[in-house]
């Protein structure tokens, strides 16, 4: 009898693997566990392709996230630029509305002069009647007719010459309107002079009553043609100095129109700065390139600087050949015209790196004169003073290389804690000797700065690389962004980099297990509504109590402004929190920005408020102001 068992079939119950012989059950677990090993490997294919699905999922939905954040900041950017353009446009209304008030004096005084000539051609009538009387009386003497005849002859001749007076002033009337185009306001006092005068030569060549004349068909004739053509100029007038005033406005800006209107007034301008850029390889171009090709660089060249200098508030007063002149500070003279002078220069060194021609800056300030310094047909607006010859001097020295800035020491010391230097060899100016030059490297980080944090002290050498790591993390969040742009518009240039190495270090001390990137956005953002105030309120160190009460503000501004994107949600959290007493916050982040904001304020407040002499006296002031634990611990990590 044979010990093999026929191999078990489909459908078998497990005791028919009795009946089965051990080879033969041995080739089935062989068969089940390749299987097995198949469906393990199937199993962890996949696991990797699950893996790699979720994985560029989660790519994707980074990518969705940047996305909506950059979009988000964008429209962040374009609500704080919409928020200008509507204080630009406030600016315009008054404007208009004041040359709308001075339209309306000057067609009232028209007015005036056209009562006089209605007085004028009623007395011109009744003369008339009078002269015709009189040759109707000397008809009836025959011996003198032919006397009577040449008196008319010659007084024909007379009006004839009145006539021609008045087409004569009718195309001076002409004349004075084609000089419209060039001077609304020389035309207004033009022809209100012109209006006087022809009363005058009217009055001069009619009234007389003893000669006799024709009847006045051509004198009224005349006068009719003047009244007609005086309509027009003055409805011509208000049309050439609406569209005057719409050509100075997008020439110039709107602060500058009270002084362009006034072509004949020079307006002292007290201390400004002026930005003079070069380009210093312009007669190389001039030589190499085609003429029609250079024409086109300098124009793009021309509106893109001229974009750069108009975001900090400068001016492009005058291009001649190779150099581009701005003005910062005129005719509004903002105090924190020099620390955005120096910004605008390094934007400029900025675009420059990537330019086409190799640029060089200087800046100088000084006193300025401001007006049109052009003739009636060709007017220029632009400022003159002797700190020109400082520049001019400062341009044919060695230290001006093409991609620097260079800086006289008056601005030097203005801006010395806010920018790196570096002292250069003096140049000579005739009349005033020898002067000092520094060379500006750029805006001076927060733990390099003597002013802010203690040159060897425990903040210096504890965090040298933290002012970096805030750049680049700040650089990440806010691409586009020019925080630079918003802080110079009241002397603070660096605040929100120095509020966040403070509130980041001591979070760090403090162990406060803070959200450091929330931490540094939230400090750059924490003053942002500044974007909602008047520069002219941000720069007034004795505000009215109404421009205290805006002041005092600034966060709730901050909030209205990051409540219109949902991007900041969590930063708007945190300023929320902020607005608190610092024992009823929760948010660690709030904290920390409480301590660092209160001793930014006291150690580096605005440019043009700066009356701390040293940081021992700012330490000394903040422990005093703040007796909270909290503060004390803040100045415990600065070693004091």
């Amino acid at each position: 009898m044979s010990d093999k068992i026929p191999a078990p079939q489909d459908g078998m119950d497990e005791t028919s693997y009795d009946q089965l012989s051990r080879e033969e059950i041995l080739a089935q677990f062989l068969d089940l566990k390749r299987e097995h090993a198949f469906l393990q490997k199937d199993k962890a294919d996949l696991e990797a392709m699950y893996q790699e699905s979720m994985a560029k999922e989660r790519e994707r939905s980074r990518l969705e996230k940047e996305t909506l954040e950059r979009t988000a900041m964008d429209i962040f950017v374009a609500v704080g630029e919409l928020s200008e353009e509507k204080s630009k446009a406030e600016r315009e209304k008054k404007l208009i509305e004041s040359s709308a008030l001075d339209i309306a004096q000057a067609v009232g005084e028209l007015s005036q002069e056209k009562t006089k000539i209605e007085d004028e051609k009623r007395m011109i009538e009744s003369s008339a009647m009078d002269i015709a009387q009189a040759v109707g009386e000397l008809s009836q003497e025959k011996t003198k007719v032919e006397e009577e005849k040449r008196m008319i002859e010659s007084s024909a001749m007379d009006i004839a010459q009145a006539v021609g007076e008045i087409s004569e002033e009718k195309a001076r009337i002409e004349y004075e309107k084609h000089l419209i185009e060039s001077s609304a306001m020389d035309i207004i006092k033009n022809l209100t002079e012109l209006s006087a005068r022809q009363a005058e030569e009217l009055k001069a060549s009619f009234v007389p009553p003893t000669l006799p004349a024709p009847p006045p068909v051509a004198a009224s004739a005349g006068l009719q043609e003047y009244k007609i053509a005086l309509q027009k100029g003055l409805e011509q007038l208000r049309t050439m100095k609406g569209e005057y005033t719409l050509l100075l406005q997008k020439i110039y800006p709107a602060h500058f129109l009270p002084v362009l209107e006034n072509r004949e007034a020079f307006l002292p301008s007290g201390q400004v700065t002026v930005l003079v850029i070069t380009i210093a390889d312009f007669y190389q171009h001039l030589i190499t390139m085609n003429s029609v090709r250079l024409a086109r660089f300098i124009k793009k060249l021309s509106c893109d600087l001229q974009a750069i200098l108009h975001q900090f508030g400068g001016w492009l007063v005058a291009y001649n050949h190779n150099s581009y002149q701005s003005v910062f500070g005129s005719p509004s003279n903002p105090r924190a015209h020099a620390l955005e002078a120096a910004q605008a220069a390094v934007e400029v060194m900025k675009y420059g790196a990537g330019c086409s021609f190799k640029l060089s800056v200087r800046l100088h300030t000084g006193p300025m004169v401001l007006g049109d310094f052009g003739s009636p047909e060709r007017p220029q607006y632009h400022c003159l003073g002797e700190l020109l010859a400082y520049l001019e001097v400062m341009k044919r020295s060695e230290q001006a290389r093409p991609q620097s800035i260079l800086l006289t020491e008056q601005l030097h010391a203005t801006l010395r804690f806010f920018f790196d230097a570096e002292k250069l060899e003096p140049v000579s100016v005739k009349g005033h000797g020898a002067i000092q030059v520094y060379r500006l490297r750029g805006p001076m980080s927060t733990a390099a700065n003597p002013h802010r944090v203690e040159p060897g002290g425990y903040l210096a050498s504890k965090y040298p690389a933290l002012c970096r790591e805030i750049q680049e993390k700040r650089e990440a969040a806010f691409k586009g962004w020019n925080f630079e742009k918003i802080e110079v518009r009241d002397g603070s240039l660096g605040t929100g980099e120095a509020i966040a190495f403070y509130a980041t270090a001591y979070a760090r001390e403090q162990h406060l297990k803070a959200n450091e990137d929330l931490l540094i956005r939230s400090a750059f953002l924490l003053n942002i509504g500044k974007m909602s105030i008047s520069k002219a309120v941000l720069n007034n160190p004795s505000a009215t109590p109404a421009e205290k009460k805006t002041l005092a503000n600034l966060y709730g501004f901050t909030l209205a402004l990051l409540s219109r994107n949902p991007a900041f949600k969590d930063v708007a959290e945190v300023i929320a929190e902020f607005r608190l007493d610092i024992d009823d916050m929760k948010r660690p982040e709030a904290r920390a920005l409480k301590v660092a904001a209160a001793f930014e304020g006291i150690s580096f407040p605005k440019l043009y408020k700066t009356n701390i002499s040293s940081l021992k006296q700012a330490v000394n002031i903040y422990r005093n102001a703040f007796p909270h634990p909290m503060y004390r611990k803040f100045l415990e990590m600065m070693g004091r």
